[in-house]
């Protein structure tokens, strides 16, 4: 890894040419998020080139870092939830040592001149506790075995997708899926949005019937 500067601002270059700055975020828009090959359907090749450049592009605006080549020594992960009529909304949750913090930023999507500005970026020291219960849910979802996608399965209108990310150690997985059922995949997902304070931005946007829904 080389440290260099460029613009006034610290970045980095990892030995595979992705240039990041001190924070793990890209310096570059173009840089794509995820592995390639993360989202190939044998059905539809060019799915993948097409989810990943949607999905960096979503995640560059919301400033959020690369997770799949973390510099730092902790456990990373990452819920992002793009939906077909409302804001997108990330929310990410990191232990280092025995810290535990939770982040999370909506990013207004279609609000004429606010569109493309992140609208919510908030941070909170989580308990070890509620590290525990998101840790339970993921279990229970054999979040590292399940595939990244389902093959065969398409997406539509009006729905969303559900992505979890996952940073540990010398490991990282995704698991992309549309509109998920009542599954152990969204509990686990929504559990981390119950930690945030979304439910109370406004009845009409983050009500939290529309949460559970």
């Amino acid at each position: 890894m080389i440290f260099y500067s460029l613009s006034n601002r610290k970045a980095w270059i990892h030995a595979d040419k992705i240039k990041v700055d001190n924070y793990n975020i890209p310096v570059d828009s173009n840089q794509l998020y995820f592995p390639k090959k993360t989202f190939k359907d044998f059905l539809k090749p060019w799915s993948d080139s097409i989810c990943n450049k949607l999905y960096s592009d979503v995640l560059f605006r919301m400033k959020e870092p690369i997770l799949y080549k973390e510099r730092e020594k902790k456990e990373t992960y990452r819920f992002t939830w793009l939906r077909s009529f409302n804001n997108s909304i990330i929310v990410r949750v990191e232990k280092i040592d025995d810290n535990y913090k939770l982040s999370w930023k909506v990013l207004c999507d279609s609000c004429g001149i606010e569109k493309n500005k992140l609208i919510v970026d908030k941070t909170r020291i989580i308990s070890r506790t509620e590290w525990r219960n998101f840790k339970l849910h993921l279990q229970k979802t054999f979040f590292w075995r399940m595939w990244s996608i389902k093959p065969l399965v398409g997406t539509g209108m009006d729905g969303s997708n559900w992505i979890l990310e996952g940073s540990e150690r010398n490991s990282y997985h995704v698991v992309d899926r549309w509109t998920p059922d009542d599954t152990n995949f969204r509990k686990c997902c929504l559990y981390l949005i119950r930690l945030t304070d979304l439910k109370d931005i406004g009845k009409n946007k983050y009500s939290e019937q529309e949460l559970i829904q």
